[in-house]
C-alpha cells in the first residue's frame, strides 16, 4: 500500500466483504450473507435487451463505468470481470496510486445499485414514462445531478420544438458556446453509461422490442409511432430528440436518412 494510506479493514478483506461490511454499518443489517452474495452473482443478467444472459459474474467491470483512474488501475492489475473485482483484497486495489477512497466509493456505489437495486435506492425516484418529454426530464433529474447540465441537456434535444443554441445557452450561463458544447458532450454520454442505462430499462427493451424483428433499419417516426402505442402516449415523440438519444446508444445506428438499426 502506498504510504501515508492507513489499512481501515482487516488484512485480506475483499471488495464484497467491504459493500457487505459497510451496508450492515448503514442500515444496521447485513443485505444478505457471503453464501447469499456468491449466489446473486451467479444469477443471469442480460447486458442489453436483445443479447443472451450471462453470470453476474462474469459480467466485464466496464459495465459499472469504473472512473478513468480507475480504469487504468483494474487494467493494470488484470481485473476484467465483476467477480474478479469483488474477490480482490482492498489492500491489492488500495496498492494502486490511483485507485483510491473515491474510486473505491464510486465503484462500490455502481455495485450496490447492480447487487442490491432496493437497497440502493434505484427505485426511489422512477422514471415517469406518462409521455417522452416528461421520460426525459425525470430521467434527466435521476442521472444528471448538475442543474446546469440537465437544463442544457433537455434545452439542446428541443422537446418542445427548435433546439436551443449553443450561443443562447451560453449567454444565459455566462460562458462560451465551447463550454455549453463539452457540457452537452459530458452529459450526454452520463445517458448511456450503462448504470444509467439500467434506469432507462423499460424504454429500451421497448425500442429493441421494434427493432430487434426488422429485416431492414426502420425509420425514426415509425419508432415514434410505435413507442406511442406501446406506452399509451398522448403525442407522437418528435422525430429530432429521439434520433438524438437512439444515437447515443453504443448498439444502434442511426443513419443520416434517420433510420435506426440495431448493431449486429
Amino acid at each position: 500500500m502506498p504510504p501515508g494510506r492507513k489499512r481501515i479493514y482487516p488484512l485480506g478483506t475483499t471488495l464484497a466483504q467491504k459493500i457487505l461490511m459497510d451496508l450492515k454499518k448503514q442500515t444496521g443489517q447485513a443485505p444478505c450473507s457471503e453464501a447469499k452474495l456468491a449466489e446473486i452473482l451467479r444469477s443471469p443478467y442480460h447486458l442489453s435487451p436483445g443479447t443472451p444472459s450471462c453470470p453476474l459474474e462474469d459480467v466485464s467491470v466496464w459495465e459499472i463505468a469504473p472512473p478513468k483512474r480507475a480504469d487504468r488501475a483494474l487494467r493494470n492489475i488484470k481485473i476484467t470481470t465483476l467477480g474478479q473485482l469483488l474477490a480482490t483484497p482492498i489492500e491489492t486495489l488500495m496498492s494502486q496510486w490511483s485507485f483510491g477512497k473515491l474510486s473505491i466509493g464510486i465503484i462500490q456505489d455502481a455495485l450496490c445499485q447492480l447487487l442490491f437495486p432496493a437497497k440502493a435506492g434505484e427505485d426511489s425516484s422512477p422514471v415517469d414514462y406518462s409521455s417522452f418529454e416528461k421520460m426525459l426530464i425525470s430521467f434527466t433529474d435521476l442521472v444528471v445531478p448538475k442543474h446546469r447540465t440537465a437544463i442544457v441537456l433537455i434545452e439542446r434535444l428541443g422537446l418542445r420544438g427548435k433546439s436551443t443554441t449553443l450561443a443562447t445557452l451560453g449567454m444565459r450561463f455566462g460562458i462560451t458556446r465551447e463550454r455549453i458544447r463539452q457540457i452537452e458532450a459530458s452529459g450526454f454520454n452520463t445517458f448511456v453509461s450503462p448504470p444509467n442505462r439500467r434506469k432507462l430499462r423499460r424504454f429500451w427493451e421497448e425500442v429493441w422490442a421494434i427493432l430487434e424483428p426488422a429485416d431492414a433499419p426502420c425509420p425514426v417516426f415509425r419508432i415514434a409511432e410505435d413507442l406511442r402505442d406501446r406506452f399509451g402516449w398522448e403525442e407522437v415523440p418528435p422525430a429530432k430528440p429521439l434520433a438524438r438519444i437512439l444515437r447515443l446508444h453504443p448498439e444502434i445506428t442511426v443513419d443520416r436518412q434517420n433510420n435506426a438499426s440495431i448493431e449486429r
